[in-house]
Formats: structure tokens, C-alpha cells, sequence
């Protein structure tokens, strides 16, 4: 639990690092994005990913079998979870600009090699 702890604070720095980001980046260029499709973005994928990191700490605290399938089903619900909310940023919502696409692509793409990076340390510490 320990280590999930850490990890959890340092995803919250990342998400405000990515904030501050996405303002820095809006206030030099001229950029038609607004801050509060960030904001909202950072936190839903801060939402997803906490929750993949929960059910992965907690699947490193059981026997070894049950350990590949929390690994498994964690990152599966990350997935699943982005993917419904790609549907509803690009359809529901409609934000399909070129800047909001590749912005939504971008954010997606440091949560998903955040964890990735988690998980992997955290396996390469672990003895089998």
C-alpha cells in the first residue's frame, strides 16, 4: 500500500505539471483551446489511471496467480475506460478540432506511458 500511496501523489504532480502545461502552451500560442477542456481531460485520465494503479497495488499484495490478474484487469479497465471516454470526447461532445484531437491524444498518451513505467518498476522490484 505503500507504494501506492507514492505513486498516487506523484500522479497528482504529474496531472498539475500537465496542467500548467496546457496553460503555458494556451497563454504563448494562439491556440482555440480553453484551459477547462484540459482541466477536464486531466482529470478524468488522473481519474482513470488512479484507479488502474489501485487495482494493480492491490493485485501486489495477493499470491502470484492473482497478481497477473489484477495486472491483467487493470490495465484492460484503463483501456475500456479511455476508450468510452474517446466516444464521448469526439462524439457526444463534438470536439473535434485538430488541436483538441491531438490534445486529447497527447494527454492519453502521458497517462497510458505513466503507468506503463509504474507498472514495469514496480515488477522489475519484485522478486517471483
Amino acid at each position: 500500500m505503500k507504494d501506492f500511496k507514492k505513486y498516487s501523489v506523484v500522479l497528482m504532480l504529474f496531472g498539475l505539471l500537465l496542467l500548467l502545461a496546457g496553460f503555458i502552451i494556451i497563454k504563448t500560442t494562439g491556440l482555440k483551446i480553453l484551459f477547462s477542456d484540459i482541466a477536464l481531460l486531466v482529470f478524468f485520465f488522473t481519474l482513470i489511471t488512479l484507479t488502474s494503479l489501485a487495482i494493480f497495488f492491490r493485485g501486489q499484495s495477493r499470491e502470484p496467480a492473482s497478481q497477473t490478474l489484477h495486472t491483467l484487469f487493470s490495465v484492460s479497465l484503463k483501456f475500456l475506460l479511455e476508450l468510452i471516454l474517446t466516444l464521448i470526447w469526439l462524439i457526444v461532445l463534438k470536439k473535434t478540432l485538430t488541436a483538441l484531437v491531438i490534445m486529447f491524444f497527447l494527454i492519453y498518451l502521458a497517462f497510458s506511458s505513466f503507468l506503463l513505467i509504474v507498472v514495469l518498476i514496480t515488477l522489475k522490484n519484485r522478486s517471483l
